[in-house]
């Protein structure tokens, strides 16, 4: 209960029943802090119908600026001087430059601001960016992602991820969006170039839609890539989509995945 507050006659009486029911079992204090609704729920954002959850911020969750939407990617700590950022797609940030990116939080039904686009590239070095965490104490960053159960996953809302890894071919490996939940596919090749896009990407098959750029694709609690989009010659949302490597994008913006 919040303190300072009385308890009305009724609270008291069961209180005073599971005092008797519990015993010594029972530890009745004051609650230091708010209340917070930790809810995740789908909401229609942008002309999008996306994944928010309430904080702790982690990987797979919806991410909106000036009509835009993206998917939030790994936890990533910088190697200069600590500070804590989020992950997500360059070619998101090339859209809005380094306006402020919100994420909705269904526990009080407004968006509230991640924080500007700090660093990217979206070029033929890479496709990568990281934002801001404006309100570190209020988000409570994790390095978690959402993993939603599918035919290929347990539902897991808080899938830690212990640090980084490269990619292989007949690697699998998942992905999680703001659209498109969790997918998973072995890895079909890496080191694809494709012409006027970032270099060296890695393809898969799994199911992603727009709004998932930025999303992390990961196994064995590793983070391996952050989500491109699907390759042009692609014929469906479920056929050669491709990744950029989290490693290339941790030494270029100097940062480093948070691990748990």
């Amino acid at each position: 209960m919040p303190e300072g507050r009385v308890l009305s006659p009724a609270e008291q009486a069961v209180v005073s029943e599971a005092k008797r029911r519990f015993g010594g079992a029972l530890l009745v204090e004051p609650y230091q802090g708010k209340a917070r609704l930790k809810a995740c729920r789908w909401q229609s954002l942008v002309g999008f119908t996306l994944w928010t959850c309430d904080p702790p911020m982690r990987a797979g969750l919806a991410m909106v600026n000036s009509g835009a939407a993206c998917t939030t990617g790994f936890l990533a700590r910088s190697r200069s001087d600590g500070k804590l950022f989020v992950m997500s797609a360059g070619h998101c940030a090339d859209l809005d430059g380094t306006d402020t990116w919100y994420a909705y939080q269904p526990g009080t039904g407004q968006l509230h601001a991640i924080g500007p686009v700090h660093n990217y590239r979206y070029n033929s070095t890479g496709d990568f960016a990281i934002l801001t965490i404006n309100n570190v104490p209020g988000w409570n960053p994790k390095p978690w992602v959402y993993v939603h159960a599918s035919s290929d996953t347990v539902g897991d809302p808080d899938y830690v991820i212990t640090g980084d890894g490269g990619s292989t071919v007949g690697m699998r490996v998942c992905h999680t969006g703001a659209n498109y939940p969790t997918d998973c596919d072995d890895v079909t090749a890496v080191g694809v170039d494709i012409p006027l896009f970032p270099d060296d990407l890695a393809m898969v098959n799994f199911c992603a839609f727009l709004g998932d750029s930025g999303g992390p694709v990961y196994s064995n609690g590793l983070g391996r890539g952050i989500f491109f989009g699907e390759s042009p010659s692609s014929q469906n949302d479920c056929h050669e989509q491709l990744y950029q490597g989290v490693r290339e994008a941790e030494i270029v913006l100097n940062v480093d995945v948070v691990g748990g």
